[in-house]
């Protein structure tokens, strides 16, 4: 069985979509097609790219693993490496009870709030985001909220590299 690969599928479909030239609808199955990314797991993870790509907010990685202590690993929604910063999205869903995995409602979140903390004790910001965030009439307010988010982690990152110490015994 041959493997699929998104790069060689979004060529072909480029090559389907030039062909159609300037036809109605064509440059939004462009659009369309440059931000889709087969890593998303949801649709609300589809609708956070299209919002980025909506209000120039750099694309993120999706489905990003970050390594916890004690050889842990957390794959969090979206990531931004360079400037250590995640956004998770929460649907209700996630935090019903499991009846078959036997977590409760109450024990999923508590998980969740110490996974959140040992990715933030690692220096990475996070921006939280539910369906509320995504509707339209929220979507300006919420892209705001992503872009303040991002400069945050950046500042916090280029106010942690610039600092350095002085190893003891050179001080003048």
């Amino acid at each position: 069985m041959e493997e699929f690969s998104q790069a060689t599928a979004k060529a072909q479909l480029r090559d389907v979509l030039d062909a159609f030239g300037k036809r109605p609808g064509t440059r939004d199955a462009k659009d369309a097609l440059a931000i889709a990314d087969a890593r998303c797991d949801s649709a609300a993870e589809v609708l956070v790219l299209v919002l980025c790509w909506r209000f120039d907010i750099p694309p993120p990685e999706p489905q990003y693993p970050v390594s916890l202590p004690g050889g842990r690993r957390a794959e969090v929604d979206f990531a931004w490496p360079a400037i250590r910063h995640v956004l998770e999205f929460d649907g209700a869903e996630k935090y019903l009870d499991d009846p078959v995995g036997g977590m409760t409602a109450r024990d999923k979140i508590l998980a969740e709030k110490r996974r959140e903390r040992d990715i933030r004790d690692l220096g990475y910001g996070m921006t939280r985001l539910t369906w509320a965030d995504l509707q339209p009439a929220s979507q300006v307010r919420t892209a705001a909220r992503i872009k303040r988010d991002l400069a945050r982690s950046a500042r916090a990152l280029s106010a942690t590299s610039t600092h350095t110490a002085t190893p003891m015994g050179d001080a003048e």
